[in-house]
């Protein structure tokens, strides 16, 4: 069963705006990160992780005033402590950065030995790990590598599957939702690990697989096009096109949303950046969908489409 089978929605009546609105979003998530910067998690800057399993269920009062103590005893001021797996479970990430370079070969016993007097009593530590700062830019460089290399391997999908034109406004659709969550993180300064970059790359592909559904209703529209036509047709058909994926659409992010919300509310700190990179990337990557990678395709199309007798998909 499809709901809003019959909807006419002039989704390309809006494009002007919703190109504009994607202009300004894409140009203030460009400020944001070069002025505030990226607040990159652990896994990029290098430092420790403890795991520690409590005796008893902790409150946010109590676990706070565990995290005063021992940054008093140990002298370090930034640390950060999340529940993980359970109530019991907590982890303590130290970064590299924050700590006093010139005594770095003791800083291992120095944190062990704070962990010990603090919460020998509460629990017992499970693990000690350290990342090394040059582990952390070498993981940020492959992210990154990952993030362009599946952008363009996704274009390449495109052009042959489609055509040039149409890979083009993929590509931009594609770069533009990774660019957004970027932007939000900065803004909020949320810290940015490797499950969030997980995130963004779980959101190029369900962006790209909600665009190739699109774009395959696009192509079944003019599947048997020869003659030509005016930019008010084209654009009609396209909206056509967009309105029979929209039930489609809507049921599967909305479905997606829903066990996202879930992750949010209740699966700890731990997927905090993971679950909200992904809530932003479905929401922004159907949004791009639709206005950036299909008006833009149909855009920079409408010429050929217009003049040629020839099928254009």
């Amino acid at each position: 069963m499809e709901f809003f089978k019959k909807t006419n929605i002039n989704f390309l009546g809006f494009q002007r705006i919703a190109i504009f609105f994607s202009i300004i979003l894409s140009i203030f998530s460009v400020f944001f990160i070069i002025y505030k910067g990226i607040n990159w998690g652990l896994d990029f800057t290098g430092g420790y992780a403890i795991e520690i399993h409590l005796n008893s269920d902790f409150s946010n009062d109590q676990i706070q005033r565990l995290k005063n103590k021992f940054s008093t005893i140990s002298g370090i001021e930034h640390i950060k402590i999340v529940t993980f797996g359970g109530e019991k479970d907590l982890r303590i990430s130290i970064q590299t950065t924050d700590m006093d370079t010139k005594s770095n070969k003791k800083i291992p016993l120095k944190i062990i030995k704070s962990i010990k007097k603090v919460f020998k009593k509460y629990g017992k530590i499970l693990s000690v790990n350290y990342i090394g700062p040059e582990i952390g830019k070498d993981l940020m460089k492959k992210g990154f590598l990952a993030i362009l290399i599946s952008l363009f391997a996704m274009m390449f999908y495109i052009s042959i599957r489609f055509t040039i034109q149409f890979s083009i406004g993929s590509i931009i659709a594609l770069a533009h939702d990774p660019l957004i969550i970027f932007g939000f993180f900065s803004f909020f300064q949320i810290p940015f690990d490797l499950n969030t970059l997980a995130a963004i790359l779980a959101v190029i592909g369900y962006s790209l697989n909600d665009t190739v559904v699109i774009y395959d209703r696009i192509r079944e529209k003019f599947k048997n096009f020869y003659s030509r036509t005016t930019k008010s047709i084209v654009l009609k058909i396209v909206n056509q096109a967009i309105n029979e994926t929209l039930s489609r659409t809507i049921i599967t992010s909305g479905l997606t949303l829903s066990v996202l919300l879930v992750l949010y509310f209740l699966g700890g700190e731990t997927l905090y950046g993971f679950s909200l990179a992904l809530i932003i990337g479905v929401i922004i990557g159907t949004y791009s969908s639709i206005y950036i990678a299909s008006a833009l395709a149909i855009t920079i199309s409408l010429k050929k489409i217009i003049r040629n007798k020839e099928k254009i998909l």
